[in-house]
């Protein structure tokens, strides 16, 4: 369900996406509806999955190289963009240079960043509180 304004977003506690910035940010209860937002296939993927493929790109490289790779341009084709993020009271936080993607674990998310080009990382954010109402952008993996 296409949900745009802010207290709708805040209140919900069902599947809802919205289009900002031509990102597509799904909420915690699109991903973890068991209707699957991904492709016949494809899923979303966990924490696990995420720190998987940081490990395989990183290799031997550094941490902070890691974050070059990733990005868009970098050498892994991943192309992490640079993107928009809602937040669970339903506000826009905009131009970041980070990358904000969803885990299908709803407490955590992931942050693919490039603060400068001296300072990129990346990171499975792991909060305590329900993310189910924050918005990030989906990346399908296959099954």
């Amino acid at each position: 369900m296409l949900i745009e304004d802010e207290t709708t977003w805040s209140t919900t506690s069902n599947p809802g996406y919205v289009i900002k910035n031509g990102f597509y940010l799904y909420n915690g209860y699109a991903v973890q509806d068991s209707r699957n937002i991904c492709p016949n296939g494809f899923r979303v993927p966990n924490s696990n999955d995420w720190r998987t493929l940081f490990d395989y790109v990183q290799g031997n490289n550094s941490f902070t190289q890691l974050g070059i790779d990733l990005i868009s341009g970098g050498s892994s084709g991943f192309n992490a963009q640079e993107n928009t993020y809602r937040g669970r009271g339903g506000e826009y936080y905009e131009s970041q240079p980070l990358n904000y993607y969803q885990s299908s674990n709803s407490n955590e998310f992931v942050v693919i960043g490039n603060i400068n080009p001296e300072n990129p990382f990346t990171q499975v954010n792991n909060y305590n509180s329900n993310l189910n109402n924050s918005g990030y952008c989906v990346r399908c993996i296959k099954n």
